[in-house]
């Protein structure tokens, strides 16, 4: 990747460069990219092409599909001569390498579950442009294989572009390289696709009924997949780092007392331990296998979260629910990073988080104030709290970040 650095620029938000009455990227150096991105990419997973509805297509045209793997832009982008115009969360623009990757691409930065009509604008003049818009309606990488719920504010989106839509699914993509894994896999991913919306039909479709559309093109479980096709997937440590997204023992029924070494996932307060194999299952040889495959474990932690949510809130319960040791919080104003407050605490106590510095309160964020949840980097906790943009940096790495916006998403549900 750092060969790349030599042919990037670097710009402001608007991202394009002039042609004619055209706002285009450059497309030698862009080519250039996607060229050195598809061999090196290449030279880790097995690329399969199924279908490709989108070579007798002619730009604008909006692309979704599912996302599973932290370099799904890059590797749909492979099979599609255009750079793709994808709206991406502002964090990567944080980032020099990446913020000039995507740059090359002509990527639009966008707060993530947040409104951002400045992306909009520059969504419409990609679609002036002859664009490539691409989109991942889940918002986020999903933790499990499955598509998750959608952003209903995707089918506004298509309504307002109104150009043709191709949904692409990528199977494989996420047992190659799972959200929580600290290393990629050899194996198979399959990309299928397919125009599934022509703008006269968006034109007569309600936004419901566009909602409904994305939501059944992009139905897709990577572990029904998977019991099909029993593809392997090779690599080294398969289940290092599963506690960031597993964080509570079916056996024991304890938070954050799961633990990952080489294949094996274990609990260090009952001793309870399943083997992750290549095909991306769970094996037991000597005790009970409550569950097979991450996905259904999650489910259960779900649910079990969920009911303790509730008793503590039929209960009036008002004392520390979870919390962290040696945490750093950092505010973000816009695309600049404040100098962070190092070595906290996080809490969870009655309706509020709380990062406490040196025994005492610091900060107070109100969990019926806290918006645009969610995990960045796999171990980073990041939200809004009255506009204000707060991330809080782990300094053990297994220390699960999905447990806190799981548990607080569901709060916010029962609670308010």
């Amino acid at each position: 990747m750092i060969l790349l650095c030599p042919i990037l620029s670097t710009g402001s938000r608007n991202t394009y460069m002039s042609k004619g009455n055209k706002r285009l990227p450059n497309k030698i150096i862009s080519r250039i990219v996607l060229g050195i991105l598809r061999w090196y990419l290449s030279t880790i997973f097995f690329l399969k092409l199924e279908r490709n509805d989108t070579l007798k297509m002619t730009p604008p045209y909006l692309l979704i599909g599912n996302h599973a793997n932290f370099w799904d832009g890059f590797l749909v982008n492979l099979f599609i001569k255009e750079p793709i115009c994808f709206l991406v969360s502002d964090e990567y623009f944080r980032t020099p390498l990446f913020k000039m990757l995507l740059q090359i691409e002509g990527s639009i930065p966008k707060k993530k579950f947040m409104t951002d009509l400045a992306a909009v604008k520059e969504a419409l003049r990609a679609k002036e442009a002859g664009r490539i818009i691409g989109v991942f309606p889940e918002g986020m990488r999903n933790w499990d294989g499955s598509v998750g719920e959608l952003i209903f504010a995707t089918a506004k989106f298509i309504k307002m572009l109104n150009i043709p839509v191709v949904r692409v699914l990528s199977k494989g993509s996420y047992l190659s390289f799972p959200r929580w894994a600290h290393y990629k896999r050899k194996g198979k991913i399959i990309f299928d696709y397919e125009l599934i919306m022509m703008a006269e039909q968006i034109k007569e479709m309600s936004i419901d009924e566009i909602f409904r559309k994305i939501n059944d093109s992009l139905s897709y479980n990577e572990y029904d997949y998977q019991r099909k096709t029993m593809n392997t997937y090779q690599g080294k440590n398969l289940a290092e780092r599963l506690e960031l997204y597993l964080y509570l023992c079916p056996n024991c029924q304890q938070i954050g007392t799961l633990t990952s070494r080489d294949d094996v996932l274990f609990c260090g307060k009952c001793g309870y331990q399943v083997k992750y194999n290549v095909y991306g299952f769970f094996t037991n040889g000597k005790e009970r296998l409550y569950f097979d495959n991450p996905a259904d474990w999650n489910r259960w932690q779900v649910n079990y979260t969920k009911s303790l949510l509730k008793t503590y809130q039929e209960s009036n319960y008002t004392g520390i629910f979870i919390q962290e040791k040696d945490v750093n919080c950092q505010m973000v104003d816009h695309f600049k990073k404040l100098e962070p407050w190092k070595d906290g605490q996080l809490l969870w106590q009655g309706k509020s988080i709380l990062f406490h510095k040196n025994g005492k309160e610091y900060l107070n964020f109100e969990l019926e104030h806290i918006k645009g949840i969610n995990v960045q980097y796999n171990n980073r906790f990041d939200f809004y709290h009255k506009e204000q943009l707060y991330q809080f940096y782990f300094n053990c790495d297994s220390i699960s970040a999905y447990k806190w916006e799981t548990m607080i998403k569901l709060a916010q549900q029962i609670f308010f």
